[in-house]
């Protein structure tokens, strides 16, 4: 009987360090990992980009900053290591790699040395920049390579030279994951030969939590979080919101809650937008409230005391937003953009066609006028059972058994 892998090293395209917050949830995976048995270290590069490479090693030296494995870049717990490397911005995609390889490698053999540790197995978060080099890592030790993709992927949004290196990161590794069946069914574009495998992501009901008592009543509370970019699709939404606000005829209020945006305004920076072309949107105004940032609070504050949640997305390869208000026992409106239609199933939740404006305002319309109703317990055992704590964990022990 095969023993379950438990020192794990991740390197993640993205975490969250001194600089900047993106990648939070990989690190909470990490977390989450390494507080239910397993032991994890993370490791990834410190990417300083530059003009002039011989001049930012010249400043460094002059600054005294040695090109030193680092615990003082990546947030901590689990331990998490940074190795610096300078990339040249005219530099070719080539020699960037080459130099993105020799910086993983070295890094590599440092943290080992430093720990006195040793990997059971290699865990590439995502393949977006820094993945491509994980090869070598486990090339040059013999160590099992598992990979989980997370963003939405196209092999053919990559220049050549990385589409040939994520070619020989699915032939070399053990395992290939996406997170949902949509997921999955992109990175067999990569290699159809390939048996790829689908791995939910981690949905921790401890930190979205269902309270009955603070749902709205005597208010019709509509949220979303959004991003100023065509695969979101913000359009669909302010014009599903309007068509709604127009058509309901209610005495019961209505606030729409945007989350990703600070105003109607911004709207404009997307192409072909004008400032003209969101005057038609005034009649909103006044149910709209916009949040820049939230924090993981709030956002749990917001989807606990909304009625309803909106995804517009035409791309989605997981939705982790939509499932934390399934969590919390909101209902979801959802397109049918790949990832969410994992989750939500007749009972769970509603699934419309993407782009399709009249469809969302006449579901919102229905929930409104209480024709259609949802249980909340059922919409968030729906969500624990496929990708909760215990689900999660149950997964990654199988996954990590090479």
């Amino acid at each position: 009987m095969k023993l379950m892998a438990k020192k794990i090293l991740i390197l993640p395209s993205w975490y969250p360090n001194i600089k900047v917050e993106h990648g939070s949830y990989f690190r909470e995976q990490a977390q989450f990992l390494s507080q239910n048995g397993f032991d994890v270290k993370v490791l990834m590069l410190e990417v300083l980009h530059t003009k002039s490479y011989f001049y930012h090693r010249i400043k460094r030296w002059l600054k005294w900053k040695p090109f030193q494995l680092s615990q003082d870049f990546l947030l901590q717990t689990p331990d998490a290591y940074s190795y610096p490397v300078i990339l040249q911005k005219s530099w070719s995609d080539t020699k960037k790699l080459n130099a993105l390889d020799k910086a993983y490698v070295k890094a590599s053999k440092k943290l080992f040395k430093k720990c006195n540790w040793f990997p059971e197995v290699i865990h590439v978060q995502g393949l977006y920049k820094y993945g491509v080099s994980s090869y070598l890592i486990a090339e040059t030790y013999g160590i099992p390579l598992v990979v989980i993709a997370h963003s939405p992927f196209k092999l053919t949004n990559y220049a050549k030279v990385y589409q040939e290196r994520i070619k020989r990161v699915f032939n070399m590794a053990r395992k290939v994951a996406g997170v949902s069946h949509y997921h999955k069914a992109c990175l067999l574009a990569v290699d159809s030969t390939k048996a790829i495998e689908v791995v939910w992501n981690l949905t921790d009901e401890r930190k979205f939590a269902y309270k009955p008592a603070l749902k709205a009543r005597d208010t019709f509370v509509i949220a979303t979080v959004l991003r100023l970019s065509s695969e979101k699709d913000p359009i669909t939404f302010f014009d599903a919101m309007l068509r709604f606000v127009q058509s309901h005829k209610g005495m019961r209020p209505v606030e729409v809650h945007v989350v990703g945006l600070s105003s109607l305004e911004d709207l404009t920076i997307m192409k072909g937008i004008d400032k003209k072309f969101i005057y038609k949107y005034n009649e909103l105004q006044k149910v709209l409230k916009f949040y820049a940032w939230l924090d993981r609070d709030k956002i749990e504050a917001l989807h606990q005391k909304a009625t309803v949640f909106v995804s517009t997305s035409k791309e989605e390869s997981f939705g982790i937003a939509l499932r934390e208000a399934m969590l919390c026992g909101t209902l979801v409106i959802s397109t049918k953009s790949g990832g969410p239609e994992d989750t939500i199933k007749e009972g769970t939740g509603i699934l419309v066609e993407p782009c399709d404006v009249d469809a969302i305002a006449a579901k919102l319309l229905a929930i409104y006028n209480g024709d259609l109703v949802f249980e909340p317990m059922a919409i968030r055992e729906s969500v624990i059972a496929q990708s909760g704590r215990q689900a999660f964990l149950n997964r990654m022990g199988e996954f990590y058994d090479v």
